[in-house]
């Protein structure tokens, strides 16, 4: 049983008892007590978020078991101590003293216990040391402020003595995009989420506005390892097998978890405010029901399972005849009288994923009808009509770079599990359509990364060995890899792609990397395949950074919800199904690597 640690201890921060000084929030003791002008860099902390955890979980208020060198320690220290568990926001206290064992109980003192709706999950640490900071600015409320809001910390000076986290800027909305404090949030956080003791007199605006801008030295631990933070995540350099399907399964988790008991998904998630988005994407819907069961052939996780059904019923409600009943065709009918052909086309891959995983035939008849509808939307030259009214049968004046190679694989995937060569002949015309046509002349660094032609190519060269595809695979790779942020302004930037980087089209360029890795090791050239894995390593590197682990869950309205999704980016935090869908793929694509499947689709 956790200690009942309750809502977060005081924004209006008290002096501390130090060298005799009595606790009082004025006079000559809060002129000598600890503040952030008098922060040195801290060291290496492990010990320390050891020695604070085993404090917290016993309900201790002085911290013991510190190694002598650091029990010893006497430089001022400012910390910051945050508790939580998946059932709710963090708890946060800030302790002052010089050393660590004096800022840490100090920290303690203050701590509140958890609430009783938190008590039996496992607790979560996470220990903030200020490490940097910059001289007192001042700034009237309501302007922007020169801010890393993701990175650095905020501390106001008298009369009110404030001191938050980054996290805690972001979680709570108290810092707005254009980076301008709001007052009556944070007037209003204080008040709600902290016990000031009656004493926090809210801001307004007659006043100006002075403070220090700090960055801290970041640990997590749930009573296991202790994980250094940048941004409030993990920097992973190296990583295995083990790690990536850990990761996973978290993902795979969050989704399961997020469809409805009708198979709808939660789309587009705030886990700031625990808003769930109306919107919905039925493409995006299919494509998450392909990485779900490609996670469930490794784990065989029937949670995992029965979420994917109900999410295929929902699917298939969608699926609808068109035109001539001897055409005998179907389409994915969603919304707006529309058919998109990428929706078509990724519900024949997710349906062709369920039905290898699982063995089942089910869906086949429904496959072919949809597949029935790829052939009658491509001329013989290749070229796809992109999207059509359903009523009339019309094309729509809209292209897409990516429906094409979506179109392309679900060709392939359908011939694995139905024989019919007309399926890999509308593959071939489709490929050699992309790749003769409408990219003749167009130089390798200005290419689609296109990861979804990068998997039908890897698929289709195994049935049908022509240069002409191994070549555009390259091609698109060196496009990619080419392409990649290998350094950048912050610690977490290598790996990604655009700046500032997004986490799904990273995710996206590792899946398309994973699939011309194949082929180049396959077929083609080992010192290719060699660069592309080193891309794919930073790729991956990066992606993890924008998962939803512990210690970002931690200062969410609901923990437990976010857990294992994927975020926009770094600084956005909203997780959409397609976020997770496509980290998942690509977690899953070097998992399977690193694990030893070589993992090509072999002829059936």
């Amino acid at each position: 049983m956790l200690p009942n640690f309750h809502r977060r201890s005081p924004v209006f921060i008290t002096c501390l008892a130090l060298a005799g000084l009595p606790i009082t929030g004025s006079g000559e003791a809060e002129e000598k007590a600890i503040w952030f002008g008098d922060i040195a860099s801290p060291e290496n902390l492990a010990p320390v978020v050891r020695a604070a955890y085993a404090a917290v979980s016993k309900g201790n208020k002085v911290v013991e078991g510190l190694p002598d060198h650091l029990e010893g320690d006497r430089s001022p220290r400012i910390v910051f101590l945050s508790i939580g568990n998946t059932a709710g926001s963090a708890r946060v206290s800030m302790g002052r003293g010089r050393g660590w064992a004096q800022s840490l109980s100090d920290a303690l003192q203050h701590l509140e216990k958890l609430e009783d709706d938190q008590q039996g999950s496992k607790l979560w640490l996470k220990l903030d040391a200020v490490k940097d900071v910059h001289p007192v600015e001042e700034i009237d409320w309501g302007r922007a402020i020169q801010f890393e809001a993701s990175l650095e910390g905020f501390a106001i000076e008298r009369p009110q003595r404030l001191a938050l986290l980054p996290e805690e800027l972001v979680a709570h909305r108290l810092i707005n995009d254009e980076n301008e404090l709001h007052r009556d949030r944070v007037n209003w956080y204080v008040k709600s989420s902290r016990n000031s003791n009656g004493k926090f007199q809210p801001f307004s605006g007659k006043v100006r506005l002075k403070f220090r801008r700090f960055s801290c030295k970041s640990f997590f631990t749930d009573g296991k390892d202790v994980h250094a933070l940048y941004r409030g995540h993990r920097l992973t350099r190296e990583f295995n097998p083990a790690l990536l399907i850990d990761s996973a399964r978290l993902g795979g988790a969050y989704l399961a978890r997020s469809v409805q008991n009708n198979g709808r998904f939660d789309y587009l998630y705030n886990p700031r405010t625990a808003y769930v988005s109306s919107n919905y994407n039925m493409v995006r819907h299919a494509g998450t029901i392909f990485a779900m069961m490609e996670l469930y052939k490794i784990t065989k996780d029937r949670k995992l399972l029965d979420a994917v059904e109900r999410a295929i019923h929902y699917l298939t409600d969608y699926i609808k005849p068109f035109g001539r009943e001897e055409d005998n065709a179907s389409a994915l009918v969603f919304s707006l009288d529309k058919i998109k052909l990428g929706g078509v086309a990724l519900a024949i891959v997710g349906l062709a994923e369920h039905a290898q995983a699982t063995g089942s035939r089910e869906h086949l008849p429904i496959m072919k009808r949809l597949g029935n509808y790829i052939t009658l939307s491509q001329d013989m030259s290749g070229k796809f009509v992109h999207q059509r009214k359903y009523s009339d049968a019309k094309a729509l004046d809209f292209v897409s770079q990516y429906y094409p190679g979506e179109a392309i694989l679900a060709m392939v995937r359908l011939y694995s599990l139905d024989r019919q060569a007309k399926w890999l002949d509308a593959a071939e015309r489709g490929a050699r359509y992309l790749i003769l046509v409408r990219d003749k002349g167009t130089e390798t660094k200005n290419l689609t990364h296109d990861h979804w032609l990068l998997y039908a190519l890897n698929d289709l060269y195994r049935y049908r060995k022509k240069n002409l595809y191994l070549t555009q695979a390259s091609r698109i790779a060196e496009a990619i890899y080419s392409s990649q942020n290998r350094s950048g302004r912050y610690q977490d930037y290598p790996g990604s792609y655009y700046i500032p980087p997004r986490s799904t089209p990273t995710a996206t360029r590792s899946e398309g990397l994973i699939a011309a890795y194949r082929l180049a090791m396959d077929y083609g050239s080992k010192s290719e395949a060699e660069t592309i894995m080193e891309a794919i390593r930073r790729g991956i590197a990066f992606q993890l950074g924008t998962q939803f682990r512990e210690e970002k869950a931690l200062y969410m309205k609901n923990p437990g919800k976010c857990l294992g999704g994927f975020s926009r980016d770094l600084t956005d935090l909203s997780i959409r199904i397609d976020y997770v869908q496509h980290n998942i793929s690509a977690l899953l694509g070097l998992y399977r690597i690193l694990a030893g499947d070589k993992g090509a689709r072999k002829k059936q």
